[in-house]
């Protein structure tokens, strides 16, 4: 809704510019212009890769899904490929930051 609201460019990112923002992206192609989630995928590696892995790919395959079957994922009736409390999402998040960090200081 934020960037459909928008009357120009939108700038999509997070810190390393692979994981969030390609499944963001794909998200968007995915509604707009009908793209399968492999399709997404194939080209933001080919254009960055590195992008869009694990949890990420499971996701876009999960609301590719979701999308075609008329949903919109937010009905209580979808579930997620990996239903996580908060807290668990939590320290997955920063469990990721800090692998990012450890792979930019090698």
């Amino acid at each position: 809704e934020i960037v459909e609201g928008e009357a120009g460019p939108v700038a999509v990112h997070c810190k390393a510019g692979l994981g969030r923002t390609g499944t963001l992206i794909a998200i968007y192609w995915m509604k707009h212009f009908d793209w399968t989630a492999s399709e997404c995928i194939g080209w933001l590696r080919v254009v960055r890769p590195g992008s869009v892995i694990g949890p990420q790919q499971e996701y876009l395959h999960w609301a590719e899904k979701v999308y075609r079957s008329g949903g919109d994922g937010s009905g209580e009736e979808a579930e997620g490929p990996n239903k996580l409390t908060a807290e668990e999402s939590a320290a997955l998040g920063l469990a990721v930051a800090e692998a990012q960090n450890q792979r930019a200081r090698a």
